[in-house]
């Protein structure tokens, strides 16, 4: 396994792999898996908690509710049980749904994943997926048995519209074993519509014949086709900047034009705003590839100015992100400190940690 650091804000990660012209060795090929990002958020990605679901149920007086328990990355937080073990709960023959309201994923598909703990007679009782009412059998589900420990599962979700999410734990008429419920943790949609989110990018630019003022709409249709957005989801700015100091600037410019460059250095400010975790990826992976190589983005915007002398000397991407970046996601300290004393808690937990969060350049991250 390889740990590697990141700092605050927006990354694209990348895993390239590089064959010479020359040997073969081996079988030629490099395997990437059990890919864990910790205290980051794909931007735009949904996440469900308790506020967005409907618990229903049948034959039992038990519910789904939140409670405080081990969650799966071992620490106490808040998880969704079908239940109180303590109680008894739920009875035999009971039916325990859990339902999302309707949601729309974008094109070409998405998908939704959770995490999930299961205590019960194996084969008899246990934890169903459904999709639209449709159960689904992927995944190993239905999910039953003294498991204990904590699992994960992907469901592919077709685009377009869903009028429904359901998980429902079920229990035959008689027999019970392990603690008889089920617990769901970390319920994320990906590529679903949501509100839109926008990144910035500045890009500085020079040797431009004229002014750029006026040419605003051009500079946005070039900048969406670059970020894969409709021009509308552009929003460009345009200001005359200082010339640029430091050696990154003098070798994009050459040493003749950064010793006196006749031309005006302009800072175009773009903000592109996007509406599923797919966009988004796409923008915030072509930011960061300008960053790198602001010409990129610099020479098609370029070319639709009738500018072939423009030269990109930066494409900073900027810290502020605008929008909801993780919606659903919630701190445990804002939404429930007001409220642990209402929560049960699991036997053994004899403490709570609150996180606080915070939104950085396109991550969101719980410190």
């Amino acid at each position: 396994r390889i740990e590697i650091p990141l700092t605050a804000g927006l990354h694209a990660l990348t895993w390239v792999y590089r064959k010479d012209d020359s040997v073969d060795v081996g079988r030629d090929a490099a395997w990437v898996g059990d890919v864990l990002v910790e205290n980051g958020a794909l931007v735009a990605m949904l996440h469900l908690d308790f506020r967005r679901l409907m618990p229903s149920q049948s034959g039992t007086s038990a519910s789904w509710k939140e409670v405080i328990a081990d969650s799966p990355d071992g620490t106490a937080g808040l998880v969704l049980a079908s239940g109180s073990p303590d109680a008894e709960e739920p009875e035999d023959g009971a039916t325990l749904d859990l339902t999302s309201s309707s949601v729309t994923i974008a094109e070409p598909y998405g998908s939704i994943s959770f995490q999930y703990w299961v205590s019960s007679e194996e084969g008899f009782d246990a934890l169903h997926f459904l999709v639209d009412g449709a159960e689904q059998f992927a995944e190993g589900f239905p999910q039953s048995g003294l498991q204990e420990e904590w699992r994960s599962a992907t469901f592919q979700l077709d685009a377009g519209s869903h009028s429904s999410l359901t998980w429902r734990f079920t229990k035959d008429l008689q027999g019970r074993a392990g603690r008889d419920i089920v617990k769901l943790a970390n319920i994320r949609l990906r590529n679903t519509v949501v509100k839109p989110v926008t990144m910035a990018q500045i890009l500085t630019v020079t040797n431009v014949q004229g002014q750029l003022d006026n040419k605003v709409p051009l500079v946005e249709s070039a900048a969406g086709t670059y970020f894969q957005r409709p021009s509308s989801d552009v929003k460009a700015t345009v200001s005359v900047g200082n010339v640029p100091t430091g050696p990154s600037s003098t070798r994009r410019l050459g040493d003749s034009v950064a010793a006196g460059n006749q031309f005006s250095f302009y800072k175009l400010r773009l903000e592109v705003s996007c509406d599923s975790s797919a966009s988004c990826g796409t923008v915030s992976s072509a930011m960061v590839a300008a960053q790198q190589e602001p010409d990129q983005l610099g020479r098609p915007i370029g070319d639709a100015l009738g500018e072939p002398l423009l030269k990109s000397m930066s494409a900073e991407v900027q810290a502020e992100v605008l929008g909801d970046v993780a919606p659903g996601l919630q701190p445990f300290a804002a939404v429930r400190e007001e409220k642990l004393d209402e929560l049960p808690a699991e036997k053994g937990l004899d403490s709570i940690s609150l996180p606080t969060w915070i939104i950085l350049a396109g991550l969101a991250l719980v410190l």
